[in-house]
Order: structure tokens, then C-alpha cells, then sequence
């Protein structure tokens, strides 16, 4: 029993991205499918209609093996290699640039949660 939960809970996880693509493809959607099974995921844990604990089981499988799935990107990346050496200045530029605005991003959305938080918790403390 032990094993068989992982392995339901990720062929979960796969239908329910392989659904969102045959919606995708059906509907002509001009969204992700990927973001659609993820945002659908999430609807269904916040309601409890799927429990955390069911796909969590499958999330750490892929989790643990996450480095496999970038293989095939980086060998993907060697076709474009006389692209980026030729344009490695831009590609090296974009890289910084967007690296440093996701860092800053994260920082400052992290950082506005916290001061909600902390207002939050001070309201409560006042009103005790």
C-alpha cells in the first residue's frame, strides 16, 4: 500500500496535465496547459476536495527526480549554441537583468506579506 498512493497521486498529477492539453487543444486556448492544471490543482486543494496529503505523495516523486526533466532542455540548448555565442553578450545581459528583477520581485512581495502579517498580528494583540 505503500507504494501504490505515490504512484496514484502522480498519475493524478499527469491526467490532470494531459487533461488541461486536450482542453487547451479542444478549446483553442491560448494558455499554458501546464499553468491550467496547475492553477486547477490548486483550486482543488484549497477546497479541500483533494487532500494536500494525496498529492504530495506524487509532488515529491517528481521533486526528488526534478533534474531529469532539465536534461533534455540543456541538450535542446546545444542546437542554438552558435545563436547564443553569437549573441552572448545579449543572452548574458538578459540573464542579469532578469535575474536581478525576479530577486528584487520576490524580495519586495516577501517583504509586503511580512509587514501584513506583522500588522495583522499587531491588530489582534490590541484588541485582546
Amino acid at each position: 500500500m505503500k507504494i501504490i498512493k505515490p504512484i496514484i497521486s502522480l498519475a493524478f498529477i499527469i491526467g490532470l496535465n494531459y487533461a488541461c492539453q486536450l482542453f487547451v487543444k479542444a478549446a483553442h486556448v491560448n494558455f499554458p496547459a501546464p499553468l491550467i492544471a496547475m492553477i486547477l490543482l490548486s483550486i482543488l486543494m484549497y477546497f479541500k476536495i483533494i487532500p494536500l496529503e494525496f498529492i504530495e505523495n506524487g509532488a515529491n516523486i517528481l521533486l526528488e527526480n526534478i533534474g531529469l526533466f532539465f536534461v533534455s532542455l540543456i541538450v535542446g540548448a546545444f542546437v542554438y549554441l552558435p545563436v547564443i555565442k553569437k549573441e552572448l553578450f545579449t543572452v548574458f545581459a538578459i540573464f542579469i537583468l532578469s535575474s536581478v528583477f525576479l530577486i528584487i520581485l520576490t524580495g519586495l512581495t516577501t517583504q509586503y506579506f511580512l509587514t501584513k502579517r506583522v500588522c495583522k498580528d499587531k491588530m489582534e494583540q490590541d484588541n485582546d
